[in-house]
């Protein structure tokens, strides 16, 4: 379905997999029983919801959906899903389809007919467990989102070089410090007013670290040490963590 932009259980003859997905299931070795009243093979289909427990809420809101996930003749249960552009061929979108397929390799020893509660109850309007923890939605990187902007600054701490890294980051959860031409870096993190190492790899020219944006602020800072100048000016990048927009700072040595 992804592939070839379509969404329902009947295949366009492009496909090479049978007409219907009860076709299909056949060639895997299902057995179809004529007639709809009592199956042993079912499908659900589903196009744009892009998490698993929004997919299921839809189903269980909908009856023919809801009475195949809780159907008693079905014993066996494929779930998948793919990610790719909308079946509306004028839209752009790309979000994922997930399939169900539920099928019996053994129909003659299925019941008559579900009689179980929840069965009988579809379609269920409320679901029954909780949600799971909502994600934060990333930031859009697109034109909305501008570099982060910055300064970088060279300091003696302990008799060890270092460079503070601070800025701001406006619509970013999260920017990625990578060192320029420097030897070999290593980040320190300021959280909550004390010095905390993120990550004690030291690592070699073009490689980078992630470094948290601040939410009431918008502002991020870090701590880069390095060895011995690097030949020619130093300088550091600060991108947002998709790489799409980036500024190069230079180093300040005074």
């Amino acid at each position: 379905m992804a592939r070839l932009r379509f969404c329902s259980h009947y295949a366009p003859a492009s496909a090479g997999h049978g007409v219907s997905f009860a076709d299909r299931a056949q060639r895997a070795g299902y057995t179809a029983v004529a007639g709809w009243a009592h199956p042993v093979l079912a499908e659900n289909i589903y196009e744009t919801p892009e998490t698993p427990y929004k997919v299921v809420e839809g189903f269980m809101k909908s009856i023919g959906h809801c009475q195949n996930i809780l159907n008693e003749r079905v014993t066996q249960l494929g779930v998948g899903v793919a990610w790719g552009k909308a079946s509306n061929k004028t839209s752009k979108q790309e979000h994922p389809y997930w399939t169900q397929l539920f099928g019996n390799r053994d129909p003659e020893t299925a019941p008559e007919w579900a009689t179980n509660p929840g069965f009988a109850a579809c379609p269920h309007k409320v679901m029954v467990h909780p949600a799971p923890v909502k994600e934060a939605k990333p930031a859009d990187d697109g034109a909305a989102v501008k570099a982060p902007t910055g300064t970088a600054k060279v300091a003696v701490v302990d008799g060890k070089k270092q460079v503070a890294v601070q800025g701001s980051a406006p619509g970013l959860k999260s920017v990625r410090v990578t060192e320029g031409r420097v030897k070999a870096v290593q980040v320190r993190v300021n959280v909550n007013g004390r010095r905390v190492i993120r990550t004690r790899q030291v690592f070699t020219p073009g490689k980078s670290v992630v470094v948290r944006v601040k939410p009431a602020t918008q502002t991020y800072a870090a701590v880069v040490r390095v060895p011995p100048p690097a030949k020619g000016r130093p300088v550091i990048r600060i991108s947002n963590t998709k790489a799409q927009v980036s500024r190069r700072i230079p180093i300040r040595t005074r």
